[in-house]
């Protein structure tokens, strides 16, 4: 229970899809001050100067786990790949079953994003609020992702120094908003404009990879895209 009081000011409470909203009307200042009171994901809001390690980790071991699932589903399941357009060649690609991890990944991480700011509107009114737990959620999902994905490019030693480059920076963005806790809103912005395209640009992929991208599927493909 939240008891807020203002003096000579009007309260107004609304309950709504789980969310408690608080409307204050300033008489002296002729503002509305607007302040959201998130539906709380357990453990997922702690102090600033800190990161949880089990929201490290879970997040980390459980896009492993579904790469290692992928992998077995697949592992008898090899798909051909058209070369020259006469050799016909079997092989089994782990850079398959990462990509369809990215493509999850990508699709989760824009839903929950977008979802989260065609809710509550635009947020660049009011930048470097704290964190609340919809925004840690997504920042976690991403963190452990970016971190399993980046050790997997080191491993496979499959992408080059931009790539690498990319994870860093993505990295650091998303530990330093999870640290401080701040800046949720922001970045949670910018991961749904970074990751709303990659869904489409796996799904080239894939068509490429299985010779389905022709000038039919192909132009359609790149209008989404862009």
């Amino acid at each position: 229970r939240i008891q807020i009081l203002f003096e000579e000011n009007e309260v107004e409470e609304r309950h709504s899809s789980g969310l408690t909203s608080y409307l204050f009307t300033m008489d002296t200042m002729d503002t509305m001050v607007d302040v959201d009171y998130y539906v709380s994901v357990d453990g997922l809001q702690w102090s600033p100067g800190q990161i949880p390690v089990k929201w490290v980790t879970i997040p980390l071991v459980f896009w492993s786990l579904l790469y290692c699932i992928i992998t077995k589903l697949l592992e008898n399941r090899c798909y051909i790949k058209i070369k020259d357009k006469t050799q016909k060649v079997l092989r089994f690609s782990p850079e398959y079953c990462c990509r369809l991890v990215t493509f999850i990944h990508g699709l989760v991480v824009t839903t929950i994003s977008a979802g989260l700011h065609i809710k509550h509107g635009p947020v660049w009114d009011n930048l470097g609020l704290d964190n609340k737990p919809i925004h840690n959620l997504v920042l976690v999902i991403s963190f452990g992702y970016f971190i399993f994905d980046f050790l997997w490019c080191c491993y496979m030693r499959s992408e080059g120094m931009a790539m690498l480059a990319h994870h860093v920076v993505s990295l650091f963005g998303l530990f330093y908003s999870s640290y401080y806790q701040q800046y949720g809103a922001e970045v949670t912005a910018v991961c749904f404009g970074a990751e709303i395209t990659n869904p489409i640009l796996q799904t080239r992929w894939f068509l490429r990879e299985h010779n389905l991208y022709n000038h039919t599927v192909g132009p359609p493909v790149v209008m989404v895209t862009v």
